[in-house]
């Protein structure tokens, strides 16, 4: 009766917490994919309105540059955007809401992929080493020739899988005390019966 116990507790155990690796997975995936969604519809919005053919087409700079910068800024200051890029299929960046990165190239590949669709990527590297998740939002509505890049704080999207995990895992947990407080009396009666 005690080996049967330890063997489903253990056993349960084991069952819960590879649910636990998976909920954590789908929730992280989850929340990945509703950040790009939004970073994808912010970057589409100011594509259409706001970013002409020229910030295409050269480093932006002088009054233009801080026209953009009026536009992109208070987005960056919200809604855990790090930061703003306009990139060239090439993969020149005319436009950073961060000064120094315009006028580098960045990833010409990712830029050239972004016109068939949105593309994800998970940069480790950041202001203080913060993982960011960047999307590539391809400007193709009015001929831009290039993506707007929105670079996004991995921390909400971390928080949101954590606190999913948490649930599922205090659900799961008080389901498996449960069971156990069901079934070990049960067992142990039907042991002494016999």
């Amino acid at each position: 009766m005690l080996r049967f116990a330890l063997v489903l507790s253990l056993s349960l155990a084991l069952a819960s917490a590879v649910i636990l690796v998976v909920v954590r997975h789908f929730a992280l995936s989850e929340a990945e994919r509703a950040a790009t969604r939004h970073a994808s519809l912010v970057a589409s919005a100011l594509l259409q309105r706001e970013v002409e053919p020229r910030d295409l087409a050269r480093p932006v700079a002088g009054a233009r540059r801080r026209e953009l910068d009026a536009v992109f800024r208070p987005l960056v200051r919200t809604e855990d955007v790090l930061g703003i890029r306009l990139v060239r299929h090439d993969g020149l960046v005319t436009y950073a809401t961060d000064r120094r990165g315009a006028g580098t190239t960045g990833s010409a590949a990712l830029a050239a992929e972004a016109a068939g669709g949105t593309i994800v990527s998970r940069a480790a590297h950041a202001p203080g080493d913060e993982k960011v998740l960047e999307t590539y939002a391809p400007a193709n509505g009015r001929d831009l020739g290039g993506a707007a890049v929105i670079v996004q704080s991995y921390a909400p999207i971390h928080a949101a899988a954590r606190s999913a995990q948490l649930r599922v895992g205090v659900v799961l947990e008080a389901l498996l005390v449960l069971l156990l407080l069901v079934f070990v009396p049960l067992l142990a009666r039907v042991t002494r019966r016999i």
